[in-house]
């Protein structure tokens, strides 16, 4: 990409080309961040390589200071009981909630869509906030970012806590997991770096609460309120079919994953100027004199990896992830490095949306086989859609797709068609899961949307989104709903109602009683055009655009990973970034990889009957990291070598057995030799 800075940024940068700069006066510092002006309008200098992006952006910044008492930034004055709530206070007013009663309510879904907030699961001792400290006083700044089109690009926000040490400052940053609003993370990498006192970079990578109703011409602004479309974070200027809904991470035409990295760097920017205005005359902060640590877990934290790859101009001291989703492109090393495991070498990883729409096509047959009967919430396939997948067997066998001639043989098949894309055999357990949730499907399409840029208005593979009915016909969502959706979004259909349409067929739901009544042809043509698409050169252009290269330039870092993650597979992501920075950096490489048996990608899970038993709490062992991190970078201490940490699930009436990662383990160390990587 091409360096769009203007001449005043160029020149100051090529005198700072080396290492840690350090800028002393504000004149010199607001050179390369935003200017001493202690307006609220943002003058957001880009970073190098941003040539889709404006070189300045004025934007409005919302600001509030929360007391720690009534309001707080962790928990919206909910607290640890109000977070643990199965729902948060109903609003006053349903068709017309406050901006506090939207803040509220977001904090309390996104907390508890990613954390497991029980208590008997370790929420509150093991893990989370201590009781008593969580209510944290303090200062929430926030902006938006916008393409040179226009558009809006993404969400930016700043917690600065009064607990805050102007002489010791240190940033953390949050980018959201999965497609969810700009607190997705507050309860990952938020809540920890809150919690030590530093400011917490959030975005919301480009997805967030962009969605349009159609049949109101009308979005959701910066606040989460439903507002008219010349107001809204996102309004396509296209005309849908009744009832129908865009979504922004799906239909932005921008691709914004291939963003996610820069917009990672533009909240840590973001940060040091509101640290600057909120302490000065006091305290400068720079580069050099400021501790910036890149967090967050899944793609929001395969953001912050991309983001230490592309920081160029010494953003970022450390990194540590959990379960990041990344894409890899052709390997270019002229010694490859290789990972093995008991089952042999580890093949080329796969796309997330290869994986996805091969998964999408399998899943459901191969969830329908015998010994899935008893894994957790296989009650999730109701008897009319256990029907409908064991109708897609036969389909998919008539395509010559599958093998056998008795169902249980055919679901067989299918599972092997899952293990083939290495997927580790104890995660087909989560089949089931998968499988009532639409996971693969919902990825499929607003991935592929996303990767091929299509518009709402022609969507890929004509699979639209809309409220429906009960019997999965679109239909107008109701009022109370529309006010509130921001409060119940994870930004991804199939959500709250709105499901995934299949205009080709029928014009219902996928996954609904009008769809069984069609029988199974329709659906799989549905998904059979999924797999096409991600084969198609529109897509696969999208694809290219995402590829890591595995040089962290050195940095220390740290990536945790679950061993059972079925989402985010192990042999697709970590493991294969671990053998791509040993290429790039080879001996100078500081990444270290935590695999951690019996983790898999979705704690929240841990709450419900069945979970508990099979797996563990992966954010146990994040906080862990972001521990050792933490203590690496004050204190000089050594990061433990790469392992496999042995957790287990709680057994009847005991807990769960939670090794600490290892200063020197004993068994379970990842070792390299010969250019090979060996998970045990």
């Amino acid at each position: 990409m091409d360096n769009v800075m203007d001449n005043v940024m160029d020149n100051a940068m090529n005198k700072w080309k080396s290492g840690r700069r350090a800028a002393f006066t504000c004149l010199v510092t607001t050179l390369f961040l935003y200017g001493c002006e202690s307006t609220d309008t943002l003058r957001l200098t880009s970073t190098t390589g941003l040539e889709n992006f404006q070189t300045t952006t004025s934007e409005p910044v919302q600001h509030q200071y929360y007391d720690g008492n009534k309001n707080d930034l962790l928990t919206a004055g909910l607290g640890i009981a109000g977070l643990q709530a199965k729902a948060p206070p109903a609003f006053a007013d349903p068709l017309s909630p406050t901006v506090a009663e939207l803040r509220r309510n977001r904090i309390h879904y996104h907390y508890n869509s990613i954390v497991n907030t029980d208590p008997r699961g370790g929420f509150g001792h093991l893990y989370g906030p201590k009781a008593g400290t969580e209510k944290i006083a303090g200062h929430e700044y926030m902006t938006t970012i916008r393409y040179l089109n226009g558009d809006i690009a993404a969400t930016l926000m700043v917690q600065i806590p009064d607990s805050f040490n102007p002489n010791a400052p240190c940033i953390v940053t949050a980018p959201s997991s999965g497609s969810r609003g700009v607190y997705g993370a507050i309860g990952s990498a938020g809540q920890w770096g809150l919690s030590k006192g530093c400011a917490v970079a959030y975005t919301d990578k480009g997805t967030g609460t962009g969605f349009y109703i159609g049949d109101q011409n009308r979005g959701y602004d910066l606040l989460g309120r439903l507002v008219p479309a010349a107001d809204a974070l996102f309004a396509p200027a296209v005309d849908l079919a009744p009832h129908r809904i865009a979504v922004k991470h799906s239909h932005s035409g921008h691709n914004v994953e291939k963003d996610w990295g820069m917009f990672v760097l533009q909240a840590i920017q973001f940060a040091f100027r509101q640290l600057n205005q909120l302490y000065a005359p006091t305290h400068t902060y720079t580069r050099d004199n400021t501790l910036v640590i890149a967090s967050s877990i899944s793609n929001g934290g395969g953001s912050s990896l991309k983001a230490a790859e592309q920081d160029e101009q010494g953003w970022i001291d450390a990194v540590v992830v959990a379960e990041p989703s990344m894409h890899f492109g052709k390997r270019t090393a002229k010694k490859p490095v290789t990972v093995t495991d008991s089952g042999g070498v580890i093949d080329q990883p796969r796309q997330l949306l290869d994986t996805a729409t091969h998964f999408a096509l399998y899943q459901g047959c191969a969830s329908v086989a015998v010994d899935m009967r008893s894994a957790p919430l296989a009650v999730i396939l109701t008897p009319p859609l256990r029907q409908a997948l064991e109708q897609r067997c036969q389909a998919l066998k008539d395509l010559g797709l599958l093998r056998g001639n008795s169902l249980e043989q055919q679901a067989r098949a299918a599972q092997q068609k899952l293990l083939d894309y290495d997927l580790p055999p104890q995660a087909l357990q989560l089949g089931a899961f998968s499988t009532g949730v639409q996971l693969w499907e919902a990825i499929a399409v607003t991935y592929g949307n996303a990767y091929g840029r299509y518009s709402a208005d022609k969507p890929l593979c004509d699979i639209s989104f809309a409220y429906t009915d009960s019997d999965g016909n679109p239909a107008p969502m109701p009022p109370e709903l529309a006010a509130g959706l921001v409060t119940v979004s994870s930004g991804i259909v199939p959500m709250a109602g709105i499901q995934l349409i299949n205009d080709r067929a029928g014009r219902v739901a996928l996954h609904s009683p009008g769809a069984y009544r069609q029988g199974q042809e329709n659906t799989l043509q549905a998904l059979l055009c999924l797999r096409k698409a991600y084969q198609s050169d529109t897509v696969q252009q999208g694809i290219r655009e995402l590829a890591f290269n595995g040089n962290l330039g050195g940095k220390p870092a740290i990536i945790v990973h679950g061993r059972h993650d079925n989402l985010i597979q192990v042999n697709h992501s970590s493991r294969h970034y671990l053998a791509l920075n040993r290429e790039q950096e080879g001996e100078g490489s500081a990444l270290r990889y935590y695999e951690i048996t019996h983790g898999q990608h979705f704690d929240a899970l841990l709450r419900l009957p069945g979970f508990s038993q099979r797996y563990v709490p992966l954010h146990y062992y994040f906080e862990q990291a972001l521990e050792l991190m933490w203590s690496h970078l004050t204190r000089g201490t050594a990061l433990p070598p790469s392992q496999v940490v042995y957790a287990r699930p709680a057994r009847a009436g005991g807990a769960a057995e939670l090794p600490p990662i290892k200063t020197r383990p004993e068994q379970g160390a990842i070792r390299y030799s010969d250019g090979v990587i060996h998970i045990p």
